[in-house]
């Protein structure tokens, strides 16, 4: 368990570092390579630490350090996914300026400098250990990261989920790195933990607790701690910052969202945030400054001593404040790729948060933590809000064929691509849609047990309600085909082929239908179109490593 012990143990290493800290003037003092520590906590909410609102005793290894450390109350995430929300952490932009809008199979722009790539460049180790697919090396968000350990992807079918592995597991990986790098070498070490990720199966020893959401937070608590003793105990050249960021939290049933994603209510916007500085600069505090994810990028450039880009939308947070009057921008397009929704966008500030969509909500956050009360037919300041989405939309993006590049100006998005933040449209408000959501989560249910005959008649409602909605096509035509009735799953498969994105799945299923029927034609033309997206899609990833 981490206690005082680790805390004393990183003094003790870090003394001599501290000392000639004292004597040196504050330009000397950037200008020293400082290591960092970036530890990132998937699906985990703001109020999940027991610091924060959770049971006492479900994380006291978080809340020890927590407690040593600045702590942000009204931290948020850009969006509650997990690979743009790491990419923001890594560049400092916001989604809509780096590009990545969802999970894979997007991928992060290599024309991008990151975080790790500018620490690798400095001359800082930089090891990476993540505990999810969905963060995956050939997704890009590994670049300039020497070391690296991930799980073996699996994919899965019915949920799109990756394969992932436990925080005890990722802390493994970490450990046996420490014990082989350079002791004098200032590093960048990331640490990614997704044990909280739904379905939720806790560690054996946590099974007897009543809520196995925050017995999964436990566990990853229990490893944090390992992981902490483990620094504390490694030679290094100095006492490293420790920056603890959620990647998005869990909506656990709060406006009837179950997981994550879909909506953009605190429940799964906010998220722990806290800094832990070497010298205890801000020890204790809690913050109730509006900070972002994509604060991580140049408060972490800063404390390391390199240059921060003066273009980015993250803020640097090293030992100062930010401006009380700041805002953030947040989104979640998955309802807009995945159901046929409009797409949600907004912006949070002290006063309040307003978010755009087919159909518009205000809160006072202030007063209503919970959001239960929309204010948007009451009066408030709406151009403001809308003024700060608009001048993200209509600003510059970054260059992605040149690293050294100028920026450009927004350039119109291709056909099929997402539409602006403020653009109008004429798809349902994802909030309207919690009765198809939840008939859809049911069908998955059902074929996740082999019950494929049971999620036909549901899934085929879903798609006469919402003919856009690509996830229940999808799986309609896998229930089809488990109940082998391939010539009914065909018309389903037409119908997807009218959406956006194609997809390689959609073709694979087409010449398992079409060889059950015997229609060889058919079936040779659609495997010869899924090799062509595949040509594409390795032909597009290479361009963006050229």
């Amino acid at each position: 368990m981490f206690g005082q012990k680790a805390l004393q143990l990183w003094v003790a290493v870090g003394l001599p570092l501290l000392a000639s800290l004292a004597a040196c003037s504050g330009s000397e003092e950037e200008a020293l390579a400082r290591s960092v520590v970036l530890i990132t906590l998937g699906s985990t909410r703001a109020d999940a630490l027991s610091a924060a609102g959770a049971p006492s005793g479900t994380t006291p290894n978080l809340d020890a350090l927590a407690s040593e450390s600045v702590s942000y109350r009204w931290a948020r995430t850009v969006t509650p996914l997990t690979l743009p929300a790491h990419t923001s952490m890594f560049t400092g932009y916001y989604p809509l300026r780096h590009g990545v809008r969802g999970n894979g199979p997007l991928v992060v722009p290599r024309g991008l400098e990151t975080l790790a790539e500018r620490a690798r460049w400095a001359g800082f180790e930089t090891a990476g250990f993540v505990g999810s697919s969905a963060l995956s090396e050939d997704l890009g968000i590994a670049q300039g990261f020497r070391a690296w350990r991930q799980p073996e992807p699996t994919g899965d079918r019915v949920r799109g989920l990756g394969a992932t592995a436990t925080a005890d597991e990722v802390v493994d990986g970490v450990i046996h790195w420490l014990g082989r790098r350079n002791p004098t070498q200032p590093f960048f070490l990331w640490v990614h933990f997704a044990d909280a990720h739904a379905p939720y199966t806790p560690l054996p020893e946590l099974f007897d607790r009543p809520d196995p959401y925050l017995a999964e937070v436990s566990g990853v608590d229990l490893a944090f701690g390992r992981l902490l003793d483990a620094l504390g105990k490694a030679r290094v050249i100095d006492a490293p910052l420790i920056a603890v960021v959620g990647d998005h939290g869990e909506g656990r049933g709060e406006h009837a969202e179950p997981t994550h994603g879909f909506y953009c209510y605190d429940s799964t916007l906010r998220v722990p945030f806290f800094l832990h500085y070497p010298d205890g600069w801000r020890a204790g505090e809690v913050s109730d400054e509006i900070v972002s994810v994509a604060d991580v990028f140049p408060t972490l450039l800063e404390f390391m001593g390199l240059q921060v880009p003066q273009d980015t939308d993250g803020v640097s947070l090293m030992r100062r404040s930010v401006p009380a009057d700041r805002g953030v921008y947040f989104e979640s397009y998955l309802g807009w790729r995945r159901f046929g929704w409009s797409p949600i966008a907004g912006w949070a500030d002290a006063e309040g948060k307003y978010l755009h969509s087919g159909a518009p909500q205000f809160f006072r956050i202030d007063v209503d933590p919970e959001e239960v009360a929309d204010l948007i037919d009451e009066p408030f300041d709406r151009a403001r809000y809308v003024a700060a989405i608009q001048q993200l939309e209509q600003g510059p993006v970054p260059d992605m064929q040149s690293r050294s590049g100028p920026r450009e100006p927004r350039q119109s998005k291709a056909a099929g691509g997402p539409p602006p933040p403020l653009a109008g449209s004429d798809r349902p408000a994802p909030r309207e849609q919690a009765l198809e959501h939840a008939a859809f989560r049911h069908a998955i249910e059902l074929i996740e047990t082999g019950d494929f005959a049971g999620a036909v008649p549901i899934l085929e409602g879903v798609v006469e309600q919402n003919a856009r909605n690509a996830a229940a096509l999808d799986a309609l035509a896998l229930a089809l085909i488990g109940t082998h009735e391939h010539s009914r799953a065909l018309p389903v498969l037409e119908q997807r082929l009218t959406l956006q994105p194609e997809r390689v799945a959609t073709h694979r299923d087409f010449v398992t239908c079409y060889e059950a029927l015997g229609q060889t034609g058919p079936a040779h033309e659609h495997s010869v179109r899924s090799l062509e997206l595949l040509v594409r899609t390795y032909e597009r990833q290479r361009r963006t490593e050229e």
